[in-house]
Order: structure tokens, then C-alpha cells, then sequence
């Protein structure tokens, strides 16, 4: 999450990555609420409700300012929205539910990715990865929806060529993607599979040559 650019309305927010969830800089959330002193409004409303703000909704920490370094009060996503819960301003009600979408998007995210956690560096690997192999791919599946439009997009013009060619899949491309562990899973059983028939039919034969009777195929 804190690989992702977050912005409401027009303000840019800096992301501060706190014990492994995105929080964002008082100041900046008093901007976004629509007050003219943001840091000196957030902080009124902080003290007025302090018994409300829990250690995992706000915290102090030392951050870079125009100023040099200082103490700066950050929140949480669920401290943003107690604090816009307590705000009067216009946009309270919109910022209130910009808070809750990132929430929910934050809550998925993490779901998907399961137990473990995973930095920022190494979501912007996997992001990275990710566009590389799509674009590895890109001439292929170009070249696939090219040659579809050319042998069965004949005779179309205007929004039905664009109809056929939005409804293009690849059920015969040779593109296949497969993980690495069930690849070695199959070529690790064909050498056993084989051992098994070679075993098979060495009792097959052994059965012939007591009975005299051929069993093979029957």
C-alpha cells in the first residue's frame, strides 16, 4: 500500500509506512478536510477527542519537514476517519469515504497476500515483474489477434470490427503459463511411471512364460 500514490482532491499525500500499514501526516489530512490551518485544526480536534484515539489509530513520530526534523503527529486510516468523523468542514463526508475505500482496497490486499508481509520494495519487485512479463508476451499475443482479424475479421467495418476484436481470446495459443513446482511435479513422475510399466510388464511376461497363456492386452 504504501508503494501507491494516495491523493483526495488536490492534495498529494506522503505516505509514512508505520508499523507495516500506511499513515498519513496530520497536516496533510487537515489540508485534505478543507481547513485553511490544517496541522493547527487536526490538532484541536485530536486534543478535544484524545480519549477516543487509540496507540494503532495515531502517533508521534520524527519526520522530515520543511523545517528540518520534528515531531509530527501521523494517523492511521481508521484515526483519519474518526478525524474527519469530528471535522465540520464540506468535504468531510466525501474524505470520510475516500478513507474508507483505501481501507477496504488495504483490507483485500492484505487478504490476498496472506501472512506474510511484504515490503514495499518488494511489491514494487513484483509490480515490476509483473509489467515485464506482460510485455515479454506483448508481440505474441499482438501477433495472435492480428492474424485472427485477418482470417475471420473480413467484411467488418466500424464497431463490429471493434466488437470482434474486443471478444478475441487465445484458446489456441501456444502461451502457456504454468508454475514452476507443478513442471517439475509432471517431469519428475514420467521417470516413475515409466519404472512402474517396465515393472508392470516384466510380471506381465513372467505370468506368459508360467501359464504359457498370453495375458498381454486382454
Amino acid at each position: 500500500m504504501t508503494a501507491l500514490s494516495l491523493s483526495f482532491h488536490n492534495i498529494q499525500f506522503d505516505v509514512i509506512d508505520h508499523a507495516g500499514q500506511p499513515w498519513l501526516r496530520g497536516p496533510q489530512i487537515g489540508d485534505a478536510l478543507g481547513y485553511v490551518k490544517g496541522r493547527i485544526s487536526i490538532d484541536k480536534i485530536y486534543k478535544s477527542n484524545a480519549d477516543e484515539f487509540t496507540d494503532s489509530m495515531t502517533a508521534l513520530v520524527e519526520l522530515d519537514t520543511n523545517g528540518g526534523k520534528q515531531q509530527v503527529r501521523i494517523f492511521s486510516l481508521r484515526g483519519c476517519h474518526l478525524l474527519a468523523m469530528f471535522a465540520r468542514t464540506k468535504v468531510a463526508k466525501k474524505f470520510r469515504k475516500w478513507v474508507l475505500d483505501i481501507l477496504d482496497q488495504y483490507t483485500r490486499t492484505q487478504a490476498m497476500e496472506g501472512e506474510m508481509p511484504l515490503s514495499a520494495e518488494v511489491k514494487s519487485a513484483i509490480a515490476n515483474r509483473a509489467r515485464a512479463l506482460n510485455l515479454e508476451h506483448y508481440d505474441h499475443i499482438r501477433g495472435q489477434i492480428v492474424k485472427a482479424v485477418q482470417e475471420r475479421g473480413r467484411g467488418l467495418e466500424g464497431e463490429d470490427l471493434i466488437d470482434f476484436i474486443n471478444s478475441i481470446g487465445l484458446p489456441n495459443s501456444d502461451l502457456v503459463v504454468i508454475h514452476s513446482a507443478d513442471l517439475w511435479h509432471v517431469t519428475t513422475s514420467i521417470p516413475c511411471m515409466e519404472m512402474m510399466m517396465q515393472s508392470g510388464m516384466r510380471a506381465v511376461h513372467e505370468l506368459e512364460r508360467i501359464t504359457g497363456r498370453n495375458w498381454y492386452g486382454r
